[in-house]
């Protein structure tokens, strides 16, 4: 979902081993173990991490990561935010930015309504550190 774009892993599957290898899917179709695959019921999204290019439709519960029998699937550490085509908080070593990203009307709109909900909750504490008092 939109909050999977801020973390700082992401599941991602080799290519070269999805396309050559494997027959099954059973990363996202699931099925019954095989290899060093486990028994899974598939993704929940029905995302195959392959062609995952953001996190959107990634909740990272690993589901294909204990399915593939090829060990194509991995767990990678990113920089947050590079989904967005920045990494904001800091970067990460061996990590670039998703150029080809296009933000979406509805992404900005959560976005800012997501900024708005963290200054509303935090706005009390802020005004006591200037000296403001929030009792009146």
């Amino acid at each position: 979902g939109m909050y999977a774009k801020l973390a700082l892993v992401e599941l991602r599957s080799q290519q070269g081993n999805c396309s050559a290898q494997c027959s099954t899917y059973h990363c996202y179709k699931g099925g019954p173990a095989e290899g060093e695959g486990q028994e899974t019921g598939g993704c929940p999204l029905y995302s195959h991490p392959a062609n995952l290019k953001d996190n959107r439709h990634c909740t990272l519960c690993m589901t294909c990561l204990k399915a593939c029998p090829h060990r194509s699937v991995q767990l990678n550490l990113r920089a947050p935010g590079v989904d967005f085509g920045f990494p904001f908080l800091f970067p990460v070593p061996g990590t670039a930015s998703a150029t080809e990203h296009e933000a979406s009307a509805h992404e900005v709109a959560l976005m800012f309504l997501m900024l708005g909900a963290v200054v509303c909750h935090r706005l009390p504490e802020v005004l006591q550190q200037v000296g403001w008092s929030v009792d009146e």
